[in-house]
């Protein structure tokens, strides 16, 4: 029987709420939550429904504070699942939107957050996959992400289960999403089973019969060839793809031994015994209780054991002493609320954060209706970084949040003895976030005075964001939402750095060769540059060198060069030189250049597609890469999508005609070209160009490539064709119109 309208309102009500009260009810409890006092305070809790206040530690080992949760506030579980449910309003662009909205946006305010998700929304952040790695950094992040086999999947995916066309349809979203954040099957095992149950109680007319659920569960266990399609395109090595087939297999085999389990258990009928169970199943024990496929195997037992007394599931769960209770109380009390709708929770449906919030996002994903939901117009990189700033000011009254909603600020506190400014907004939407910034008086008022580079300067960039995420751990002191504006923007050098340094003499003379001045040493301390100072320590200290960048800007490259013995390869202006100096740092070098600063916003939506074009074919004739660039414009009445053309210039015989390059015009500010417009380019409209052999085809936009379209873009140029495609997006534009302030005024890009 197809449910009505109101059945799946019902129902999408349950389960979301019902979430987000588990959730809430459990957060103290966790073992790895934070509270303080400890397990001794734990245990001096009473079992029951009801909602209470408590004093967490958060932040790094090193900075850490007391983070107050009031009664009914939820952690990273909910605020992950109603971030996948803005995905599914996204329609087809859900993934996108996950990867590169809502992942990149959400540690701005998350609050108890696992490790994996962490380490993988940083980089997402950096527009690179996790399973991508370039760098001894990167390929240890990347491990732990194929080795990441927690609860973080299951505990987010019950909007897909809402909005999939079946069982194929929710494997794949399921996939697609757990794949996002957690490499190991038993992440997206646990999560499948989980999902799979859920759908299962959803669509379910009477109460689960003890054991109903466990043969929907046993659905979940679906044929790695059936998912190996399923991952991304260049997810994995051959090897690499092995290995995961083969660990698959052997995470079905263990899921099922669970089941098997929980059915004996089940079969007893009132004689199970849940903490017994649970016990067997692991729950209580530290190592692996936020396993995907126990956390899932243990939700569906609760579940099946309480169908008739849902308060007894979701107190169980949420009290079970040493479990990962708030994801466990989460996923068991949304099962119970596809069973039960959302009644049987009482005043604790409406006593959880953002309640109204909650119920209304789950109407609207029961709806299944695709909403507009609105994009960031920037990076949410940068939005975040211009949030973070704003909260300087205790006043500052609100704006544009890093995932594209408005927010307003409502409160603002200073967490007692902390250095913490705590800013809750509201956004637009109705969900209410905290953010949390650490404020040192000191420190703010030298950002305020020195924003510029010395133009001798050197500027050192630190990865301490990184640093923070690849620390994080679900619910321990790691896992905090603060930040202060140094971790997410480059260190200049107008705040005073100090980089430690074993040969303080040797280090001198080697930024004093670089800069072309003189560099005299103090004691222990030598002054590279107004506020970058260098800093002899001892001989037997460990220096960490591997997560600092030092940028510097000299007057004339090619003469900073010669001093240091080396050759410039390229007589160009841009032309950056990576050295490293005598302590291992990396040196990043190049020739200042009079730009027109970064303040100054380039505004795309002052010109129409034609003039786009014409700007285009006027930074082509100036580039020396270069020569006989035009437009193509004429009488055709088929558009073959080309604006420009130009050939590659050559350097032994200019006279002769280089690679023939052709060029893409997308004026389309703050949007995304699709993936469908780059394959209908490609494979429709090239074949209608006659003007010779193409070597390379470039697309150039004042937005950017969709992610699918970059995927598209990559593989596409992998498989070596004989043209090659580049993008050059409206960040790559803008960097190269800076140096060309003249273009800029020419078209009112400015001002």
């Amino acid at each position: 029987m197809t449910p009505t309208a109101e059945t799946l309102t019902r129902t999408a009500r349950g389960i979301f709420l019902g979430a987000a009260v588990g959730d809430a009810l459990g957060w103290p409890q966790e073992f790895r939550g934070g509270l303080v006092g400890g397990q001794k305070e734990r245990d001096r809790a009473t079992p029951r429904s009801e909602f209470r206040g408590w004093v967490r530690n958060a932040g790094h080992y090193s900075r850490r504070y007391r983070d107050p949760v009031r009664a009914g506030e939820y952690s990273d579980d909910t605020q992950l699942l109603l971030a996948t449910a803005r995905c599914c309003l996204a329609g087809d662009r859900w993934w996108e939107r996950l990867t590169e909205v809502e992942l990149p946006s959400w540690p701005l305010y998350q609050r108890g957050g696992g490790g994996a998700v962490l380490r993988a929304a940083a980089s997402w952040s950096e527009d690179r996959p996790p399973w991508h790695s370039d760098s001894a950094r990167t390929r240890s992040a990347e491990e732990r992400y194929r080795n990441a086999g927690a609860n973080g999947v299951a505990m987010r995916i019950a909007p897909h289960v809402l909005w999939a066309d079946g069982p194929e349809d929710l494997v794949r979203r399921v996939v697609r999403d757990g794949i996002t954040t957690h490499g190991h099957p038993r992440a997206l095992v646990g999560a499948l089973v989980y999902a799979f149950v859920l759908r299962h109680a959803a669509s379910s007319v009477e109460l689960h019969g003890f054991g109903d659920s466990v043969g929907a569960a046993t659905a979940g266990l679906i044929d790695v060839e059936q998912v190996l399609p399923m991952l991304p395109s260049g997810w994995g090595t051959a090897q690499q793809l092995d290995r995961f087939a083969s660990t698959w297999m052997d995470t079905n085999n263990e899921a099922e031994q669970l089941l098997d389990n929980i059915a004996h258990s089940l079969s007893r009928g009132a004689m199970s015994n849940p903490n017994s169970t649970l016990e067997q199943l692991g729950c209580t024990d530290p190592k692996v209780n936020g396993s995907g496929t126990i956390s899932a195997v243990a939700a569906v037992y609760l579940a099946s054991r309480f169908a008739a007394r849902p308060q007894g599931g979701l107190v169980s769960a949420a009290f079970l002493r040493k479990g990962d209770t708030d994801t466990l109380a989460s996923l068991t009390a949304a099962i119970l609320g596809a069973l039960h709708g959302e009644q049987w929770l009482g005043d604790l449906r409406h006593a959880v954060q953002d309640a109204h919030y909650v119920g209304g996002l789950a109407e609207s994903v029961a709806a299944r209706t695709d909403l507009p939901l609105k994009w960031p117009t920037r990076p949410p990189r940068v939005l975040r970084y211009s949030l973070l700033k704003s909260l300087l000011d205790p006043h500052a009254p609100g704006g544009e949040f890093p995932d594209g909603r408005q927010f307003i600020v409502r409160d603002v506190e200073e967490l007692s003895g902390s250095g913490i400014r705590r800013a809750q907004l509201t956004l637009d939407d109705g969900q209410t976030v905290f953010v949390d910034v650490r404020v040192d008086p000191n420190e703010s008022s030298h950002r305020r005075a020195g924003t510029d580079t010395d133009h001798r300067g050197a500027e050192p960039s630190s990865n301490r964001e990184r640093k923070q995420a690849r620390q994080g751990s679900r619910g321990s002191e790691n896992s905090a939402t603060s930040e202060s504006l140094d971790e997410i923007a480059p260190i200049r050098v107008g705040t005073g750095v100090v980089l430690a340094t074993g040969q303080l003499a040797r280090t001198a003379g080697f930024y004093a060769r670089l800069i072309g001045c003189d560099i005299r040493a103090r004691g222990r301390f030598a002054e590279v540059s107004s506020g970058l100072l260098l800093h002899q320590v001892e001989s037997n200290e460990l220096i960490e060198t591997s997560g600092v960048t030092v940028r510097v800007a000299v007057d004339n490259l090619k003469e900073s060069l010669r001093r240091m013995g080396l050759e410039v390869p390229h007589n160009r202006r841009d032309e950056i030189i990576e050295l490293t100096d005598p302590d291992g740092r990396r040196v990043l070098v190049n020739q200042m250049i009079v730009t027109v600063t970064r303040s100054q916003e380039v505004h795309w939506d002052r010109i129409d597609a034609n003039d786009f074009e014409r700007l285009l074919v006027r930074l082509l004739e100036q580039s020396e890469a270069y020569e006989r660039a035009g437009d193509t414009t004429s009488g055709d009445e088929f558009d073959t999508g080309i604006d420009g053309l130009a050939y590659v210039r050559t350097n032994e015989n200019p006279a002769d005609s280089g690679q023939l390059v052709i060029f893409q015009a997308k004026h389309s500010p703050n949007q995304m070209v699709s993936l469908a417009e780059i394959e209908d380019l490609v494979n429709v409209k090239l074949h209608h160009f006659d003007r010779g052999s193409i070597g390379r085809l470039v697309i150039a936009t004042t937005g950017s490539l969709s992610r699918t379209a970059v995927r598209w873009v990559e593989k596409y140029n992998q498989d070596k064709h004989p043209m090659s495609i580049g993008v050059w997006s409206s960040n790559d534009l803008e960097m190269i119109l800076r140096r060309k302030p003249e273009i800029l005024a020419e078209f009112g890009l400015l001002g």
